[in-house]
């Protein structure tokens, strides 16, 4: 489609090995044009030569593609095609990452370019998204291609956001009857942290429960016909291998010890609701509205340094439900589920930054409250909402002590610092980058604090007491999704305690 002097691409027809040669785009190629459909011409179709490359707007790259709506299985073909516009440089890269950058690869090809990878792994690649840059301009969105078709066994749920404490996760679903299960008679739910599914390289899984059936515990009266019976829920959690930047193991991982209870749906062939509530650091699970929930608390585990650190219950990201169940809905596609879920509301100290409105070059934030604590702690998290040893990033981390008006500045992941502090402009103590401030911090008094973000060269700028300072962090901004601020309390005047502004 034509609109004054700009060509839009409706569709796109490729000449086999079009990338050998861009002229071939100026070449007479014959070919066939049929146009149906529901519709009537008003002019004439005209066909005529195009330069791709000058007349079509291209990409820029950097190009990053968010994965985490897309299955990515053994199968899955995914296409790149674009030019390369620099002549002395003629290589680009290509980035497959999950949770961070891991997988690179690196092209050298002049003028016109096509790549497909191929994913041809037995397990699931869990890429989370997909980058283009250096030296490279992409004609169209890379293409992903799914193989149609479908385990009707697993069914997959995304949260829109991290759940905290006080909310209810729920959803119905059908037991098989018994002459349709599988061997294994048994059904799981898993909830995990930054994967889909089970790995034991990627991810947590926060909680597992494992439902397993004995179709031959009952006979036709439904009296119990066995002294002992494979009938039970399991109910267990796996956290991954830590490691620190010196590749050091600091915990080796693997599943916690399993807690075993008589499995509460009792029979197959009968639809069920499971509902599981968030509380500090606990999961209340209930089967059809049971009055005596089954209690599983959060897993502590403990370090090679012999410290102890628990699984945050508001970790999970996503929801498996794998086995001999059917017909499952999730939260309000439930109709049993729509009375009991409570909204995710969170506390005036956390926000959450909206998935297409991230922060980027001139963004504001804005924090007023009241002092409650000795310190002022304001939190930029990624996969978090809180700040947690085992779960999520800290991307920029700002203190500010009311006794020695000092501002403490450090990024760490997962409790990991980088190896190397960017302390410009300031001393160092202890872990963070540090300088002295002027701000009049009394407890129960007014605190206000605006930063702004600047994306050259990743750095976070502040204003205290007319003076700007700075402090250069290691990742991008963009991977903001929550902000934590602690030490205030809301003040009488303001209806929150941190506020988004200047958002693109």
């Amino acid at each position: 489609m034509k609109y004054e002097d700009y060509y839009e691409a409706i569709n796109m027809f490729w000449p086999n090995k079009w990338w050998e040669n861009e002229n071939q785009f100026n070449e007479n190629i014959e070919a066939d044009l049929l146009i149906n459909g529901d519709f009537i011409p008003i002019s004439v179709v005209s066909v005529g030569k195009i330069i791709i490359s000058k007349q079509f707007k291209g990409i820029k790259t950097p190009y990053v593609k968010d994965l985490q709506n897309i299955y990515i299985k053994s199968g899955t073909k995914i296409t790149f095609r674009g030019f390369t516009f620099n002549q002395e440089k003629q290589d680009f890269q290509i980035i497959l990452s999950h949770d961070t950058p891991g997988k690179t690869a690196t092209y050298e090809k002049n003028g016109l370019i096509m790549l497909q990878i191929n994913v041809a792994s037995h397990t699931i690649e869990l890429s989370s998204d997909e980058m283009v840059k250096d030296n490279v301009e992409l004609l169209i969105e890379p293409i992903i291609k799914v193989p149609n078709e479908i385990n009707k066994t697993i069914h997959k749920y995304k949260l829109k956001q991290l759940q905290q404490t006080g909310t209810i996760l729920c959803f119905e679903g059908f037991v098989l009857s018994a002459k349709y299960m599988s061997d294994k008679k048994s059904f799981e739910i898993n909830l995990f942290h930054n994967a889909n599914e089970f790995n034991e390289k990627f991810g947590d899984t926060i909680l597992k429960l494992k439902f397993t059936f004995d179709p031959q515990l009952y006979n036709e009266n439904k009296a119990n016909t066995k002294q002992h019976s494979t009938q039970m829920l399991v109910i267990e959690s796996y956290i991954r291998e830590r490691k620190t930047l010196n590749n050091e193991i600091y915990y080796k991982g693997g599943w916690t010890k399993n807690v075993t209870y008589p499995n509460p749906i009792v029979q197959t062939g009968v639809n069920f609701t499971l509902r599981i509530d968030l509380g500090n650091n606990y999961f209340n699970i209930s089967v059809n509205e049971a009055v005596d929930p089954i209690c599983y608390e959060s897993k502590i585990i403990t370090t090679f340094g012999f410290e102890k650190l628990q699984i945050p219950v508001w970790a999970t990201e996503w929801i498996m439900i794998k086995g001999d169940v059917d017909k499952i809905k999730f939260g309000e596609e439930s109709e049993k589920c729509k009375s009991k879920i409570k909204p995710n509301n969170y506390n005036l100290n956390i926000i959450h930054v909206p998935e297409n409105n991230r922060l980027k070059d001139g963004s504001l934030i804005i924090i007023k409250g009241k002092v409650k604590d000795d310190v002022i702690s304001i939190n930029f998290l990624y996969k978090a909402i809180e700040l947690n040893k085992l779960i999520g990033e800290n991307i920029f981390q700002l203190n500010f002590t009311v006794n020695t008006k000092l501002a403490l500045m450090r990024t760490y992941k997962e409790g990991i610092l980088p190896t190397k502090q960017k302390c410009e402009n300031n001393t160092k103590v202890s872990d963070f980058c540090s300088h002295k401030h002027e701000l009049e911090l009394i407890k129960n008094e007014y605190f206000n604090f605006n930063i702004l973000v600047k994306s050259d060269r990743y750095i976070w700028r502040y204003k205290v007491s007319g003076k700007w300072y700075s402090y250069k962090h290691i990742m991008p901004e963009e991977s903001v999704q929550y902000i934590n601020v602690l030490g205030l309390e809301k003040h009488p005047k303001f209806d929150y305690i941190i506020k988004l502004d200047k958002l693109y």
